[in-house]
Parts: structure tokens; sequence; C-alpha cells
């Protein structure tokens, strides 16, 4: 019985798997063109360290333009990219924030196959580093082309931490072994007694 206790708990603390962070992003970009914003939130599966792609679940961003123009970059990767451009990535993850390396080019963009609008966090061989926002159709360009500096921190986790259900039921399975374990343990020795 013990055996089982012990595998209940060992699976109550290894089995959780990271939950979804959703990080805030509110990013005011300046450059000689005027000032754009990037508003919005993109969800992580909960890897924390270097991201690659498939870590990123979700995006909902509005971008502002200086003239006023907007568009939105949203999608998911386990439906296909609605609205995406990712390059190198280089984007960081911990449980309170999402931040870019400085090294390499991540981007969102606002049609698939297309780029009317985009926002990235670009270094192409250190040639082209910075921020950047784009709205093709009207060539409005917002950057901060020449000011190339890692970590650059954009987004910060506004974690809601839920329990999962499963995760409960193990645990509470789990603690009432052991109750039940140390009730005939102390039955067994007061017959001994």
């Amino acid at each position: 019985m013990k055996i089982i206790v012990m595998t209940g708990l060992l699976v109550c603390a290894t089995g959780a798997h990271a939950m979804p962070i959703t990080y805030e992003v509110m990013r005011t970009i300046t450059g000689e063109a005027g000032t754009g914003t990037v508003v919005g939130t993109i969800t992580t599966d909960g890897t924390v360290g270097m991201l690659d792609m498939a870590s990123i679940t979700a995006w909902d961003i509005i971008v502002t333009f200086p003239s006023g123009e907007t568009g939105a970059l949203f999608g998911d990767t386990m439906g296909g990219a609605v609205n995406s451009g990712w390059f190198g990535m280089g984007i960081i993850a911990d449980s309170g924030h999402l931040s870019w390396g400085g090294t390499d080019t991540f981007s969102l963009a606002g049609i698939p196959g297309g780029y009317d609008a985009h926002w990235a966090f670009v270094n192409f061989r250190d040639e082209l580093c910075g921020e950047d926002l784009v709205y093709s159709i009207t060539a409005e360009r917002v950057d901060t082309f020449g000011d190339c500096h890692g970590p650059e921190i954009f987004a910060f986790a506004s974690p809601t931490i839920t329990p999962e259900p499963a995760m409960l039921a193990l645990l509470g399975l789990g603690l009432a072994g052991i109750g039940w374990v140390r009730w005939c343990t102390r039955r067994q020795m007061a017959a001994v007694i």
C-alpha cells in the first residue's frame, strides 16, 4: 500500500505540466516618423527559457501608426497561423515577462502571406537593428533602428493560475492514502500491544 501512495504522490509532483501564460504587451515606439503603439496579448504554452515557434500558442495585438491607422495581428499555432511572420525569434520567457535577446529577429505580421502591418524586433547582422512597426499600404514606418541592445523586456505576465481538477484529485488521493496508511499502521501497533 505504501508503494501505491508513494506512486500517487510522485505522479502528483511530476505529472504537472506547464500552464499557459498570457503576457500583456503595451509598447510605444517613437522614431523619426512619429509615434506608434503596440497593445495586446501573447500567450505561450508555459515554456520557460528560449522560445521556439511552437511555444507561442496565440497572439492578439493591435498596432496604431502615427496617422491613426490601425492593424490587427492575431493568430494561434494550433489552428495554423492566421497572421504571423516569425523569423529567428530570440524570445526569452519566464513566469514574469517576455524579453527579446537582441540577437535574432522576432516578428508578427498582419495578413497571411503578406505584410500589410507588422511589428518586429530586428537584428540583421547588426546592420539593421531595433524595433520596427510598418504599415505597408500607406508606407508608414516607425522604427528605432540603431538602438540595438538586449535583453529588451516587452511583455509582462498576467497569470491566472488555476490548478487542474485532475491534479487536485491526484493530490487528494495521495493525501487520503497517506492518512489511510498511518491509520493502518497505528491500528496494527495497537493490536500488537
